[in-house]
């Protein structure tokens, strides 16, 4: 990741950035903005580009002035007639602690009719048991939809990858994340972005975990989801067949059935190599809990993000379903409120966010019956062989500022905590800027406590 460098006045001549670089501008806060070129994709920390929901043709005060009007103007047409600006991918905090919307590439026919009917999982509630289930780890990675002959976004944008990462691949679906390492999310995210098709994506894999069997038509899905008929053993036996085909090992006839048979049998699934750029993620049954919690301590240990749980022989849902389930932990810290930003859409004329700033943090929050991390596993030291990523987790500052903006009630809302409040939130991890991802509001703290 490039250096930031520091723009010393407001009245710094106007210039362009490379991409991946980043630069410092003052405003009227405390701490200046940041302003980042990922891709020819422009994002900016400050709370009016933050707050814009135009999708990748978003723009600021503050850009303006770094690159001129004129400069501006024309990239911003450029953007609005190549197509982009549809819809968004996942989040990513750009500095700023608010989740804003990834912009999607931009292209010419780079829009499918309709977003791909992805199966989307529940947050696991520390009570559900879920032995006789498979785990894999929770990647930090790009949800993607192989449709056969592109990867595609799930608001149906599609991710301009190189022709030579394509091959191997097969012609039925896939569903899956494009993939760069633990900890790696957001150079993974300016990779996958781009619309040049570079040599970056060597860098990426295609980490893929199912091969959804829905239908191409599915009349009254107004009235439910749409569902495959398949169980996931059988999807697992689907991709399995062709990795064993494309090394020159054809089961015959009967492939898919075997191979489907010899999914159900197994407890563990090793990582296959659907193709060079592409493999399966290893999946695991669940026997017992204990085991779980192993497991998961050690992914975080690694650097990991989480847990994964998909029930035995689950059908394959448009939508969110109960029979996928992530498991994660979450950090806990308090923030003093410092600003209210208004609403917008459904929450017109009432709180949209709470502007605050960091006043301490507490150790992660484990599911129960888990252990905290040790000191060297929030450190991100190696605990056991194999298991580090030799990279230091950062802990947040105080003093940091960000937005938080999910998690707040209709009534918290319409009576937002009054400036000086100190709240408590909780958030997933850090940004490599410092600033928590994925903020959520729990409660304001007693007076007096």
């Amino acid at each position: 990741m490039a250096k930031a460098t520091k723009t010393a006045s407001p009245a710094t001549p106007t210039r362009d950035l490379a991409d991946g670089e980043s630069t410092e501008v003052w405003g009227s806060g405390a701490k200046p903005y940041v302003i980042k070129n990922t891709g020819g994709v422009y994002a900016c920390t400050c709370p009016a580009w933050r707050n814009q929901s135009t999708g990748s043709i978003r723009t600021c005060k503050h850009i303006k002035a770094l690159r001129g009007e004129a400069a501006e103007s024309a990239r911003l047409s450029g953007i609005a007639t190549s197509g982009s600006g549809s819809g968004s991918v996942d989040v990513i905090t750009l500095g700023s602690g608010a989740p804003a919307t990834v912009p999607e590439p931009a292209s010419h026919t780079s829009t499918s009719a309709t977003p791909p009917p992805v199966l989307l999982a529940e947050a696991w509630d520390n009570e559900q048991d879920l032995r006789g289930m498979w785990i894999s780890e929770k990647l930090d990675g790009v949800r993607a939809y192989w449709n056969g002959a592109d990867f595609v976004s799930r608001q149906g944008n599609i991710y301009h990858a190189p022709d030579w990462f394509k091959v191997g691949l097969p012609s039925f679906p896939l569903d899956g994340e494009l993939w760069v390492g633990r900890g790696m999310f957001q150079e993974c995210v300016s990779i996958v972005r781009r619309q040049d098709k570079s040599d970056h994506w060597r860098k990426v894999r295609y980490v893929v975990f199912d091969a959804p069997d829905l239908p191409e038509t599915a009349p009254g899905v107004e009235q439910g989801p749409m569902r495959g008929t398949s169980p996931f053993e059988a999807r697992l036996g689907k991709i399995i067949a062709h990795a064993a085909q494309a090394n020159g090992s054809a089961w015959g006839p009967s492939s898919v059935a075997a191979a489907a048979e010899f999914a159900s049998t197994l407890s563990y699934l090793g990582p296959i190599m659907v193709s060079d750029h592409a493999r399966m993620l290893p999946q695991r049954m669940c026997r017992t809990m204990d085991e779980l919690r192993t497991q998961l301590a050690d992914v975080i240990a690694g650097g990991g993000e989480g847990l994964m749980a998909r029930k035995f022989g689950s059908l394959y849902v448009a939508g969110r379903s109960d029979t996928l389930v992530k498991i994660k932990m979450f950090h806990d810290a308090e923030a003093k409120v410092i600003g209210h930003s208004p609403g917008k859409g459904r929450h017109k004329g009432r709180l949209g966010a709470l502007e605050v700033e960091a006043i301490g943090t507490s150790p992660a929050v484990p599911p129960p019956g888990m252990t905290p991390p040790t000191v060297a596993q929030e450190a991100g030291e190696d605990v056991r062989s194999g298991t580090g990523t030799g990279k230091k987790s950062q802990v947040l500052q105080p003093g940091t500022r960000f937005s938080v903006g999910t998690g707040l009630s209709d009534a918290d809302r319409g009576k937002p905590p009054p400036l000086g409040t100190v709240i408590t939130f909780r958030y997933q991890e850090l940004t490599d800027a410092g600033v928590p991802r994925f903020p959520s509001f729990l409660r304001v703290r007693p007076e007096g406590s």
